[in-house]
């Protein structure tokens, strides 16, 4: 699995494209990483990787700032079978997906932990980047909420999983808090977080 990611960022690099690079990251001033490959080579890429997934993997695919057209167009062509929408959108965008979705609350204040809370959904600290900064929510704002529809992401580790894991949440969303540097993961860090998060 690792030649197999480090193989697709070798290719995403080679087929990176500065004017398009330059104008992602106008819109994202914050995020120096984008690689600037335009959305037909991704969702190829992204078609290529779920036919090598084996039996019983979820396909997910995040979107954000996308159409509901661009979405349910990218799922059919790839095989996605989960969206992540990590962005605001309104009632008519979700009614329009054809795949089943999680919405991503990006939460700034105690409030907003409440908003869809019927419905199974991520809470992830408002960032100007759309994650992957690290941020944590305020672990405080949980207590007395009913979390059994949570999935809490935002700066969790391996050192402070233990403060999350008697609220009750759903699940546990971690990504840049396994990392051995920005985008690479580590296989001890992620070993050791599953075994905190379950035992």
């Amino acid at each position: 699995q690792k030649n197999i990611s480090n193989n697709i960022l070798k290719r995403l690099k080679t087929l990176s494209d500065d004017n398009y690079k330059a104008f992602n990251n106008k819109i994202i001033p914050t995020k120096q990483i984008t690689l600037g490959v335009r959305l037909p080579i991704l969702r190829q890429i992204a078609k290529e990787i779920v036919k090598e997934l084996p039996p019983f993997v979820e396909k997910v695919g995040l979107f954000v700032n996308a159409t509901c057209s661009e979405v349910n167009a990218t799922c059919k062509e790839t095989g996605m079978s989960l969206v992540q929408i990590h962005f605001e959108a309104d009632s008519e965008f979700f009614k329009g997906l054809e795949v089943p979705h999680l919405k991503v609350v990006r939460a700034a204040c105690k409030d907003d932990i409440e908003k869809y809370k019927d419905e199974y959904r991520i809470v992830d600290a408002l960032v100007k980047s759309y994650g992957g900064e690290g941020k944590r929510v305020d672990i405080d704002w949980f207590k007395g909420v009913d979390t059994s529809k949570i999935i809490l992401a935002g700066g969790l580790t391996c050192s402070n999983i233990k403060e999350v894991k008697d609220l009750g949440f759903y699940g546990l969303d971690v990504s840049s808090g396994v990392e051995k540097s920005r985008g690479k993961k580590d296989r001890k860090k992620i070993e050791e977080f599953l075994r905190l998060a379950k035992n």
